[in-house]
């Protein structure tokens, strides 16, 4: 399996449209990570970036917080969104591969907020978690 994590200094990046690079995660058949390579961002925006993240086989991204419209296509594509996540970006891996990844506190949840811009070039997308709203139907989200 192949995971990305939008990164800076190691941690999850909070924002994937705008983040400098990404880490890529190759797991082995038990589960552990094989091996990890970092990838510079092609630009900004999901439409920059989604095509590499489709390139190099991704099939689950791990990240903070998402704009609406790259939720949206990330859902056809067969990648696995899990977003709202924080902290040590291969800590957040190795949760994932645990089965023990947890994105915030219950209590506090990360609230919709003006995403700084859109492929609509509107800027009134939002900016959410994405767990959701890009699993739908798809038969990743069953690992």
């Amino acid at each position: 399996m192949i995971i990305a994590v939008p990164t800076a200094d190691g941690t999850v990046d909070q924002h994937f449209g705008s983040a400098r690079e990404f880490t890529i995660y190759h797991t082995d058949e038990f589960d552990e990570i094989a091996a990890v390579e970092t990838v510079e961002a092609p630009g900004t925006g999901y439409e920059a970036i989604l095509p590499l993240l489709i390139e190099k086989g991704v099939k689950i991204i791990i990240c903070g917080r998402i704009g609406a419209y790259a939720v949206q296509a990330i859902k056809p594509t067969g990648i696995m969104l899990m977003g709202g996540a924080s902290g040590n970006a291969a800590d957040r891996v190795n949760d994932f591969l645990g089965g023990t990844l947890k994105f915030y506190s219950p209590s506090e949840p990360i609230a919709a907020a003006p995403a700084k811009g859109d492929a609509r070039g509107e800027g009134d997308g939002l900016e959410t978690d994405g767990n959701v709203a890009a699993c739908g139907d798809n038969p990743v989200c069953t690992l």
